[in-house]
């Protein structure tokens, strides 16, 4: 009996460590589950940890606590990593909720669109643009403020692929688990075509909420659950994550009785 435990317990717990093995493309995971200081770790395991700068914690967010950026001088500082540099096929996740400032609000930047790349969002749209490459990529979609406390948290993924023809790339983008698609006024696109490949200045790392022009200005709300992988993932398993992470999760104490 006891040799029969011993062996379905090795059995579970092989089986345990491969349904827990990561994805290798996921090549940076901010969790914001530290609740203090100024380091948050990188969840992948590879040393991706990122500083912040006058960011506030709070306790609720899309699973465990989250920060809060105040839209003058805070924001995410991911060092410079060779393994960051996705200049071709990429997908950035992010959860957010932000505060009104009349003013696009900078998510994922390296450097800014002059030299790297930048995305911003404001309430009516949301960009993914450099100077570099040929063709913008801008979709216009509705966010609401997060004017309440309980406002929901949405669910931003920008993906790039290689297209059809040499040096195409598709840029996508995807709000609580669907692609969203242009209105025919504005073009009707979902896919973007852009020409060349997304530049990544040398040794820039990467920001989170940072200014990085006119256009992408101080982001003023709260960030959790950010996410880089080294591929585009598809919609299927965007549309998983969304549903994963936005039904609440239970109490700890309400766990422990089930």
């Amino acid at each position: 009996m006891k040799l029969f435990t011993a062996v379905f317990a090795a059995i579970l717990g092989t089986a345990s460590l491969f349904a827990a093995d990561p994805d290798p493309s996921l090549v940076l995971h901010l969790k914001f589950d530290e609740g203090e200081g100024t380091l948050v770790k990188d969840a992948t395991g590879k040393g991706h940890d990122a500083k912040l700068t006058n960011c506030q914690w709070v306790k609720f967010g899309v699973r465990g606590s989250a920060i809060e950026l105040n839209g003058k001088d805070s924001f995410v500082d991911i060092p410079w990593s060779k393994d960051l540099d996705l200049p071709e096929e990429f997908t950035y996740s992010l959860w957010f909720k932000f505060f009104k400032t009349g003013k696009g609000q900078s998510l994922f930047n390296r450097g800014n669109y002059t030299f790297g790349f930048q995305s911003y969002i404001y309430d009516s749209f949301v960009s993914f643009h450099s100077l570099k490459v040929k063709g913008r990529s801008l979709i216009y979609t509705r966010f609401v403020y997060a004017d309440r406390p309980e406002a929901p948290f949405y669910h931003l993924v920008i993906t790039s692929t290689k297209g059809e023809k040499e040096g195409e790339r598709i840029v996508r983008f995807f709000v609580n688990g669907k692609q969203r698609t242009n209105d025919k006024r504005f073009g009707g696109q979902k896919d973007f075509v852009v020409n060349g490949p997304i530049p990544v200045e040398k040794k820039v790392g990467l920001t989170i909420g940072k200014f990085a022009s006119h256009e992408g200005q101080w982001f003023k709300g709260i960030i959790d659950e950010a996410k880089v992988y080294s591929r585009p993932l598809t919609e299927k398993e965007i549309k998983e994550e969304y549903d994963r992470l936005s039904v609440p999760e239970e109490p700890a104490d309400v766990k422990k009785k089930n």
